[in-house]
């Protein structure tokens, strides 16, 4: 398996109800490198401490936290 890493890129504003299961099916990339950062502007929906929890508890997610 080569080094490579695989960056995913994303922007989340007040998108909770769908966060869960798109961050799970990153999480369960097997044989592969990878990070993610996630750009949230501002959301008000828990979106934002969600994130905050998982970062706390996985490295390889990025959080970018716009002040709106």
């Amino acid at each position: 398996m080569s080094n490579v890493q695989i960056s995913i890129v994303t922007i989340s504003f007040n998108q909770f109800a769908y966060l869960p299961d798109a961050i799970e099916s990153i999480q369960k990339q097997q044989n592969v490198s990878w990070e993610l950062i996630v750009v949230d502007p501002g959301s008000t929906d828990g979106s934002r401490e969600y994130l905050q929890t998982l970062a706390g508890q996985d490295p390889r997610i990025r959080l970018i936290l716009e002040i709106g």
